[in-house]
């Protein structure tokens, strides 16, 4: 990762992502980061035969399955697979054995 050394208006250094500090150079402002959803990891754990529809209307999600097998609309996922649905869409998840998910919500950075 690299990173932008600086003087800060304070007088001390400040290091800043250099993606964060091209994305405020591009669009001219500060980035504007939503407040956190939640103040612990989010979990989705499924039985064998279960199925959820994963909801993706107000924001993109990404799913990290931990353990398990099944199928998402119709393709086969296992442990390790990784799982978008984006924003506006919805996908059923169905467990073919024991599931568990780490669920990421993905930031909306609209103005």
């Amino acid at each position: 990762m690299h990173r932008r050394r600086f003087l800060a208006a304070t007088g001390g250094r400040h290091n800043q992502d250099s993606y964060e500090a091209a994305w405020e150079i591009a669009m001219g402002r500060k980035v504007r980061y939503p407040a956190p959803q939640y103040d612990a990891p989010v979990l989705l754990r499924l039985q064998a035969g279960a199925s959820h529809r994963v909801d993706g209307s107000r924001q993109a999600r990404l799913l990290y399955c931990l353990s398990g097998a099944g199928a998402i609309d119709g393709q086969d996922w296992e442990a390790g697979a990784a799982i978008e649905v984006a924003r506006g869409e919805s996908a059923l998840l169905a467990a073919s054995s024991a599931a568990e998910f780490h669920v990421i919500g993905v930031p909306v950075f609209d103005d």
